[in-house]
Formats: C-alpha cells, structure tokens, sequence
C-alpha cells in the first residue's frame, strides 16, 4: 500500500469507506477471504454452510461492484488501517492483526476443520 486509496501504485476502484456498506455477515466472511481462508474454513468458522459463504461471497463482490476478489481484498486492508472496519469476527482478528504487522507475536492458528470420519461397509 502506498498511502489511503492506494494498491501498488494504482487508485483502488473501490473506496474503503465502501466496507461499511455491507451487511454484518458480509463483513465477516470478508474478514475471512482477507485473512486467507478458504470458504471451507471460513464457514466452519462462522458456523455457517460453505455455500452460504459463496453466497455472501458473490454478494460482496455484487454490492462492491468488484470485478476481481483482489481489488475487494486491496479495500478492506485499507479500510482496516484507516480504522473504518473494526467490527472483525474474533476468530479472525487475530491472524488479521499480525498480516497488518499490529503486533510482533505470531498470530494463533485459525483451527481447521477435522477430517470426516469415513462410513464403514
């Protein structure tokens, strides 16, 4: 990031102000794809179907008018250092915290789901 409204050197198409727009489960899905998640585990995270989490998903991308998942991500990490997106499952704030260099500890693993016992017969 190069200063507010920046990603690499090019204006971001979305604003971070953008963000709060979204609704509550929206932004913690977000919090989720920012972190690195995948939808798996962001769902068994938030306790929600990995379909619901494409749903969510697909409406971030619709109601930012995002054509790439990357300018989204590009938003919501300046949103967060700008402090207009503060309200982060507290699952993922902690791993969210160290990407953003808030702290020098490592950041606690995010648990993931166990493996599925298998049916016999």
């Amino acid at each position: 990031m190069n200063g507010p409204g920046k990603c690499q050197g090019r204006s971001i198409c979305i604003h971070p102000e953008r963000i709060s727009t979204l609704r509550p489960r929206e932004r913690d899905v977000l919090a989720g794809i920012v972190a690195g998640c995948s939808n798996k585990v962001i769902a068994y995270q938030l306790g929600i179907s990995p379909r619901t989490v494409e749903v969510h998903r697909a409406n971030i991308m619709r109601n930012l008018e995002a054509r790439h998942i990357a300018l989204v991500i590009c938003a919501a990490v300046e949103a967060l250092r700008l402090g207009l997106y503060t309200d982060l499952p507290p699952v993922f704030a902690p791993l969210l915290a160290y990407l953003l260099h808030d702290t020098q500890e490592p950041a606690a693993e995010v648990p993931l789901p166990g493996p599925r016992s298998r049916q016999a017969g």
